[in-house]
This record gives structure tokens, C-alpha cells and sequence, in this order.
């Protein structure tokens, strides 16, 4: 997600998890990301099975633009606390207002505040969880410039592409999430194992708030 580093992921302690470094690319558009992310997978030997894409909150929003870029290269899919993408014209203009804000804040605002301020939005309300995030763990342009370039108002509305992504797809919420909860409640799938769930004791950070359920849920899966 924004913010999230490679490190986020080692308490799951998966032999066979490969965590993504979202700023190791160049990109201006959610797709483009997409695209150069299935490039880079072409190389990599999946010992004759296709691997399982996973994401988390922005990270959702581009494993679902690799799912549909390249449906065939992947296995299955676990999507957590993600947006399928905005379909009304006004809440698109209020959402590109509300990113360009924060980055601008994100190049030159006071760091700790600028986190404080962060973690006090609303889609967090319901967590029991913050990460502890170090300036010197980031170069504030490129947030900057991932928050213009990765804006929700930037994305068109998947859900119709979501409806016919031929592999088996996780999606998962928490139960204190209304937002995400809501969103996901109205989404449909095409594979018969796909489904949604929805975590108890659970805001916006699901893996970390309640990582033992996170944890058996996607094994089961």
C-alpha cells in the first residue's frame, strides 16, 4: 500500500512470499504499473504453476490491473482492503482535490505531524493498528508523485472487469472498515471459489490488526 515497505510482510513468514517494492517502477498510470509488473514476472521460473498475486489497499488497486492485464499469468488472487474504483463524476473530482492536497503535503510538510495526520483519516477510524513509518525509509517526490499518479480519482471503475476475471479471487475486508465492507458487498466474481469476507475486530490494516485469522484465512484459501 502507500507507505508500505517489503518489511510489512515478514511477520506472515511464507517460505514461498515474494513482497513487491511498489517504487522499483516507473510509471504515470495505474496500467502502466501493471504492465511492467507482468513483464517483469515473464523471466521468473513459477516451478510449472502460476504464483498468487496479493495486495494490500493501493497495492490491491494494481494486482487488480495485473489481473486484468494478464488474467492467464495468475493463479489466484487475494485483494485486501481495496477500492474498486469510483464511478460517480463529482466524488472523482473531490478525490483527485484531496490527493493533490496530500501530495503537496508529502514534499514538504514536517514528517511527524504530516504522519500523525495521516493515520488520523477517517478510513483508519477503525484501526487498532498504525505502522511506525521513518522519513529516511522514503523519498517524498516519488510519494508525491505515487499519490497523483496512483490517484483513485485516476482510476476508471473495475467492477466490471472484476465480474469476469476467470481465477479464483479472495477479497477481504474488515468489519470496521464500513467503506470497503460496502464496496465489496456489491461486487460479483466469476470463479465459483471467489468470495468475499469480511474479518471481525478488523479497520483498514486487516494482516496486522488480526494477523493469526489474516493469517488462516488465506491458507484455507
Amino acid at each position: 500500500g502507500f507507505l508500505g515497505l517489503q518489511s510489512d510482510w515478514d511477520f506472515l513468514a511464507w517460505k514461498s512470499l515474494i513482497a513487491v517494492d511498489l517504487y522499483a517502477f516507473s510509471w504515470r498510470t495505474l496500467s502502466e504499473w501493471a504492465e511492467q509488473f507482468n513483464r517483469l514476472l515473464d523471466g521468473i521460473d513459477h516451478r510449472s504453476e502460476p504464483p498468487i498475486l496479493m495486495g494490500y489497499s493501493l497495492g490491491g488497486r494494481l494486482a487488480l490491473h495485473a489481473l486484468i492485464d494478464k488474467p492467464a499469468q495468475w493463479k489466484a488472487a487475494v485483494i485486501i482492503s481495496s477500492h474498486p474504483g469510483l464511478g460517480d463524476l463529482d466524488e472523482r473530482k473531490e478525490r483527485e482535490k484531496r490527493d493533490q492536497e496530500w501530495a503537496q503535503r508529502f514534499k514538504k510538510e514536517e514528517w511527524d505531524s504530516l504522519i500523525q495526520a495521516w493515520n488520523a483519516q477517517p478510513i483508519f477510524a477503525g484501526d487498532s493498528f498504525s505502522f511506525e513509518r521513518r522519513e529516511c525509509c522514503y523519498e517524498r517526490s516519488l510519494l508525491a508523485q505515487t499519490l497523483h499518479n496512483g490517484s483513485l480519482a485516476k482510476q476508471r471503475d473495475l467492477r466490471g472487469e472484476i465480474a469476469s476475471l476467470p481465477m479464483p479471487i479472495l477479497w477481504v475486508t474488515g468489519g470496521r472498515d464500513l467503506r470497503c465492507s460496502e464496496l465489496a458487498s456489491g461486487l460479483t466474481f466469476a470463479h465459483p471459489c471467489s468470495r468475499w469476507v469480511s474479518v471481525q475486530g478488523a479497520g483498514h490494516r486487516i494482516p496486522w490488526e488480526q494477523p493469526i485469522v489474516f493469517n488462516q484465512l488465506v491458507q484455507k484459501f
